[in-house]
C-alpha cells in the first residue's frame, strides 16, 4: 500500500507543477497586454507635453526630451508586441497590435518631427535675441528681433496645428486593442481619450 500510494505521488503534483506554470505564464502574458495598453497610452498623451511645450519659446531642452521620451517608449512598444506575438494565441489579437504599433510609430513620429521643428525655431529665435541685446544699434536690432518673434509665434501654430492629425488612427487602435483585451478577459477596459480641441 505504502509503495503505491507513493508511486502515485508524482503524478498529481507534476500536474500541480504544470497549473501552476500555466497559471504563471497566464499571469505574465497579461501584464504584457496590460503594458502594451499602457505604453501606447503614453506615447499619446506625449501629444500633451508638446502642445504645451509649444507655449515656452525660451529653451529647446524639453523639446528634446520630449523626443527621447517618445523614441524610448515606442521601443519599448515593439518589444512587448514582440514578446506578446509570441505568447499570445487569440483570434484577431495580431492584427490590433500591429494596427497598434504601426499608429503609434506614425504618431511617435509626427510628434517629433513637431518637437524637432519646433526645438530648431527656439534655438534660432534666442540666439537673435542673445545678438539684438548685444548689438549697439539696441533699437533697430529690437525692432529685427520682435518681427522674428511674430514669425515664431506663426510657425509654433502650424506647429500645433500638424500635432493634432495623427492622434485619432492611434486613439481608433487603443480602442480596438481594449476591445480585444475585453474579450479576452471578458471585463470592461477604459482609457482616457483626450479631445482634439486641446
Amino acid at each position: 500500500i505504502c509503495n503505491a500510494s507513493l508511486a502515485a505521488d508524482p503524478v498529481p503534483s507534476l500536474l500541480a507543477a504544470e497549473a501552476v506554470l500555466v497559471i504563471g505564464k497566464r499571469e505574465e502574458t497579461r501584464k504584457i497586454l496590460l503594458e502594451i495598453l499602457h505604453v501606447a497610452t503614453q506615447i499619446s498623451q506625449s501629444q500633451n507635453k508638446l502642445l504645451l511645450y509649444l507655449h515656452d519659446t525660451t529653451t529647446r531642452k524639453r523639446f528634446d526630451t520630449l523626443v527621447d521620451f517618445v523614441n524610448d517608449h515606442l521601443t519599448q512598444l515593439c518589444h512587448l508586441c514582440n514578446m506578446a506575438m509570441i505568447t499570445v494565441h487569440v483570434d484577431g489579437i495580431e492584427d490590433k497590435i500591429t494596427s497598434l504599433v504601426e499608429n503609434s510609430t506614425f504618431f511617435g513620429l509626427q510628434v517629433c518631427i513637431v518637437a524637432t521643428n519646433a526645438a530648431n525655431i527656439v534655438s534660432q529665435y534666442t540666439s537673435q535675441l542673445d545678438y539684438a541685446l548685444n548689438k549697439a544699434r539696441l533699437d533697430v536690432e529690437i525692432k529685427k528681433w520682435l518681427i522674428l518673434a511674430n514669425q515664431t509665434k506663426q510657425k509654433i501654430e502650424e506647429l500645433r496645428e500638424k500635432s493634432i492629425d495623427a492622434k485619432e488612427q492611434l486613439n481608433e487602435s487603443i480602442e480596438d486593442y481594449c476591445l480585444c483585451l475585453k474579450q479576452l478577459y471578458d471585463k470592461d477596459i477604459f482609457v482616457y481619450k483626450q479631445s482634439k480641441s486641446i
